[in-house]
């Protein structure tokens, strides 16, 4: 939807002193697995090796983002749930007690658990009485997540963090929603602020599970984005 040139396809190879930025509420405290930690430093030494500048940024509490990004993303899935009426989109119920029975049966039928977990909780955040309190300041909170990311992508090129605060879950783990959300805990910062990231495997734990790494960067800048992992990729 913007007016901007298209991006060269040939991923550019690194000319420059590359300024990458390490955060340091996702690597002090924060939550964060000690293998986690030590990939993205390890990551970060890589570049360094490789004549990147590295420095350490303070961004807002991750827990701070993280809940935000759970007050606005349901209040997303709620409004655009919505249309999934049994009408118009979605599985249609072939329950015929009434234009009420539908949408509630079509949607019960039709949406997963954690559709139905979202769109209850993001109703629920958009009420009159809970907007203020919740969306609101989320919303507040997403703008100062957004400018502190751009102010800090005017002095650095890349921001460098983990991918999640663990190693991969394994296959067939069940999971708590509390875990689920926990799991987004690094990527955050990029969803709510727009920006482009790539996620870059990088290592496994003493289990033997993958690690990873994110790399962020400024508005149209994943041509430096692309060129950043690969070297990441090709250690």
């Amino acid at each position: 939807s913007l007016e901007h040139p298209a991006p060269a396809l040939a991923v550019p190879s690194l000319v420059r002193p590359l300024r990458v930025a390490v955060v340091r509420e996702l690597t002090e405290g924060s939550g964060v697995s000690p293998a986690v930690v030590e990939a993205t430093h390890a990551a970060a030494e890589t570049l360094r090796k490789r004549g990147a500048v590295i420095g350490e940024v303070s961004l807002p509490a991750p827990a701070q983002a993280l809940a935000a990004y759970c007050v606005l993303s349901a209040a997303e899935a709620s409004s655009n749930m919505a249309r999934f009426d049994g009408v118009r989109y979605g599985k249609r119920s072939g329950d015929d007690g009434g234009l009420f029975a539908l949408y509630a049966n079509s949607r019960a039928e039709g949406l997963g658990a954690e559709v139905k977990r979202r769109i209850l909780f993001g109703t629920y955040m958009l009420s009159e009485r809970n907007r203020p309190l919740y969306f609101d300041r989320a919303v507040a909170v997403r703008e100062n997540i957004r400018n502190r990311l751009l102010e800090t992508l005017e002095q650095y090129d890349l921001i460098l963090t983990p991918t999640a605060p663990t190693a991969a879950f394994r296959i067939g783990a069940s999971l708590t929603a509390a875990q689920s959300r926990q799991a987004d805990l690094c990527a955050v910062y990029a969803s709510l602020a727009g920006l482009p990231a790539v996620s870059v495997p990088f290592g496994k734990d003493q289990d033997r599970l993958p690690l990873a790494v994110q790399l962020t960067a400024a508005p149209f800048a994943e041509s430096l984005l692309l060129a950043v992992a690969r070297e990441l990729e090709n250690r």
